[in-house]
């Protein structure tokens, strides 16, 4: 049992699941909508939401399709029918008093009682055999599913809000079935006004503010979104995002600027970067996704001399062109902490690309300008990130073990600034991120995640705390060059984490995170010794990494 929709009309049909023959049982054709069909307990009715005019009818059909008929029709909104196990009476939620309450309507005498009397609205009741009642509750905290084990009617002298409500509504005075002739135009873009909210964060110690500002398209044609933030140093981020969303395939523009300054004794250091994106996303189907882009990199350095001379010297140290090709597909199951704690499903990465890099390998001074020396690393490189949820069945409600595979492979030999590296926060947690590096990549994780306060229900000025979880997390992997997989050389971690949902100003996902890992292994590195020692990582952001 199913509504289908079509030009502006709504009606009933069934399908066969055996034969995928669908049945109509309604055939309106002059803009009437249905919704919210459920069946009687003996399948030979079917009780439904209609609506025509500014308020939805309650109306009740044979399986066959004929015999239908109006139970509840007036200008109150009434919706939600559900039959009750003895077919006696059908519940549903009506505006009835200004406020959405359950109410109950007798087949046989056709009377209408209420069962609810709340402030906020109850809505979408469902009843056993026992008697007991369930219903959506709308509270000032959003909605919650409530339970009344006995529900009984109350007295309408009880149960006022507004006295005669259903007079208050305007009349309908037009036929909405008759559609007049408007001149056609061409749609003029209209955008939308343009946000702007303050940027902070702390960047290697150092407090960094700015500013992000986003707007849109009306209709989602375009996307903007630009932010940028300075530190005392005068390090500086710029990101701009532009999506053109006029065509099939979603075209993207990204342009990112970043600059760090060092010292080395009375010597002045700027690092920068530059990089350019530009390519297209394609949705294949509600699960799957495809996006292509080239990448334009350019990593420079200007150092300033203040001993024996005074003298600046700039050059670029990395020029990159990038082809990649992403093929993502992501399917899980909807439950109300699936972001939080991803219980049922798969979410799979691919990317390859084709890289065309140059890396300095010194100077040639004898030159005027361009003084540069690079050496070309052209090579195809291959990523892989493979996630499976699980919810298990049984222990702590909610509780879920999930698997990681991350997997990378460059196809030549490059310098190691090119390696993918498995530490850090996106990997193996218990060592730096650069500590662990190659041109291969194994690196494998299982997660056992379980509810710590599946509801927090706290306000704390603009933030609203929602629930939080606990996971402890096994890594297993490692990096590595040339041609001979070393098992002896994997490492192993342990990740202790705690995450909260949270929603600031009433409307941003908010993600909170904090990890503390160990990894067992002791080894040299480039940076020194790893391993043997905890990490700890702090995350505020809009998703999970």
């Amino acid at each position: 049992l199913f509504v289908t929709g079509s030009d502006g009309n709504y009606n009933l049909a069934v399908m066969d699941i055996e034969t995928k023959k669908i049945k109509y049982l309604t055939n309106f054709t002059s803009g009437t909508e249905i919704c919210q069909s459920s069946w009687s307990p003996d399948g030979g009715k079917i009780v439904f939401c209609i609506s025509k005019d500014n308020s939805r009818d309650i109306a009740v059909i044979d399986s066959d399709g004929n015999n239908m008929q109006y139970l509840l029709s007036g200008r109150e909104d009434a919706r939600d029918p559900v039959f009750s196990p003895d077919r006696k009476k059908i519940y549903f939620s009506s505006n009835l008093t200004g406020i959405f309450n359950i109410y109950t309507y007798d087949i046989e005498s056709g009377s209408v009682e209420q069962i609810t009397n709340v402030l906020g609205g109850a809505f979408m009741p469902s009843i056993n055999e026992k008697g007991q009642l369930i219903c959506s509750l709308y509270t000032k905290d959003g909605y919650k599913i409530s339970l009344l084990e006995n529900p009984k009617p109350i007295p309408p002298e009880n149960a006022r809000y507004i006295i005669n409500y259903p007079e208050t509504s305007p009349e309908v005075n037009y036929d909405d079935s008759e559609v007049p002739v408007f001149d056609k135009n061409q749609y003029q873009s209209i955008y939308s006004m343009t946000s702007i909210v303050p940027r902070f964060m702390m960047d290697y110690g150092k407090p960094k503010i700015g500013i992000s500002a986003f707007s849109s398209e009306i209709l989602d044609k375009y996307n903007l979104y630009a932010a940028g933030s300075i530190n005392p140093d005068f390090d500086h981020d710029l990101i701009a995002m532009l999506e053109y969303k006029k065509l099939k395939p979603t075209l993207f523009l990204e342009l990112y600027s970043l600059s760090r300054h060092t010292t080395e004794g009375a010597d002045k250091i700027k690092l920068s970067l530059l990089e350019a994106d530009f390519g297209a996303s394609f949705k294949i189907n509600d699960q799957q996704d495809f996006r292509t882009a080239f990448i334009y990199s350019r990593y420079s350095t200007k150092m300033k001399f203040i001993k024996p001379i005074l003298l600046t010297f700039r050059y670029n140290y990395f020029i990159g062109k990038n082809l990649s090709f992403t093929w993502n597909y992501r399917r899980l199951s909807k439950m109300f902490d699936d972001e939080i704690n991803p219980s049922s499903g798969r979410d799979i990465l691919f990317r390859y690309s084709i890289n065309f890099n140059k890396f300095l390998r010194g100077f040639d001074f004898e030159k005027s300008f361009d003084l540069e020396v690079y050496d070309n690393y052209n090579y195809n490189s291959f990523y892989l990130n493979w996630n499976e949820y699980i919810s298990l069945p049984f222990g702590i409600e909610r509780n879920s073990l999930s698997y990681n595979f991350q997997g990378g492979l460059i196809d030549k030999p490059v310098d190691s600034f090119f390696y993918f590296f498995g530490g850090g926060l996106v990997g193996m947690k218990g060592y730096s991120y650069f500590s662990i590096e190659g041109n291969k990549m194994i690196l494998n994780s299982l997660t056992y995640r379980a509810p710590i306060l599946k509801n927090i229900d706290i306000q704390f000025g603009p933030l609203y705390f929602d629930k939080a979880y606990g996971s402890v997390s096994f890594f297993y992997g490692n990096n590595w060059s040339g041609n001979k997989l070393e098992l002896k050389d994997f490492k192993k971690s342990i990740d202790f984490q705690i995450r909260m949902d949270i929603f600031s100003y009433y409307n941003y996902p908010t993600k909170l995170a904090f990890d503390a890992a160990y990894g067992f292994d002791r080894f040299e590195s480039l940076g020194g010794f790893e391993g043997k020692e905890w990490k700890f990582y702090f995350q505020l952001l809009f998703e999970y990494l």
